[in-house]
């Protein structure tokens, strides 16, 4: 049972659109099913195909919008609460638990006064709605440095801030 707090693979489903992965196909693949790609590295949308081919593939059980609330040992399994968007809980148990907590949906905020502004996001989707306007990309890793030049590339006046001596390798 593979529970999912959004849509299948809700965190990649959640890249900027045009992203190209930083890895090789070979490296997502899962379950001796090959990722197949003109290109050396997938594409978010062909990673989107991939994923569902997986689970048709292996008929996968997964249960969609339910965020894990708690989990708790008892004796030799766990007792796993989630809770969909309606407020439901729903109780499973389980001999083993697999954290697959994503990290492109969890942002890491700043902690300073503006960052709550309903013109500053900490989501990156793509460049087009800054065409001809002023951006602040804050970070020095591959996420902050494809954002900044994808809105350097819409036409956007793009600044990037981040701390440290140099980018990210």
């Amino acid at each position: 049972m593979v529970v999912e707090k959004g849509v299948l693979v809700n965190s990649i489903f959640n890249f900027p659109q045009h992203m190209v992965f930083f890895t090789t196909p070979e490296l997502l693949e899962i379950g001796r099913l090959p990722l197949v790609t003109p290109y050396d590295k997938p594409t978010r949308l062909e990673a989107l195909r991939y994923y569902r081919r997986v689970v048709d593939t292996y008929d996968l059980s997964i249960a969609f919008h339910e965020e894990v609330t708690t989990i708790e040992r008892e004796a030799d399994f766990f007792i796993v609460t989630t809770r969909d968007p309606r407020g439901n809980t729903r109780v499973r148990e389980a001999r083993a638990v697999v954290l697959a907590i994503g990290y492109y949906d969890l942002p890491n905020y700043l902690g300073i006064p503006g960052e709550d502004l309903p013109h500053v996001t900490h989501e990156y989707r793509e460049g087009h709605e800054a065409f001809q306007r002023t951006a602040l990309v804050v970070g020095g890793g591959n996420s902050a440095v494809e954002a900044a030049l994808d809105l350097y590339r819409a036409g956007a006046k793009v600044t990037v801030v981040h701390v440290g001596p140099t980018f990210d390798k």
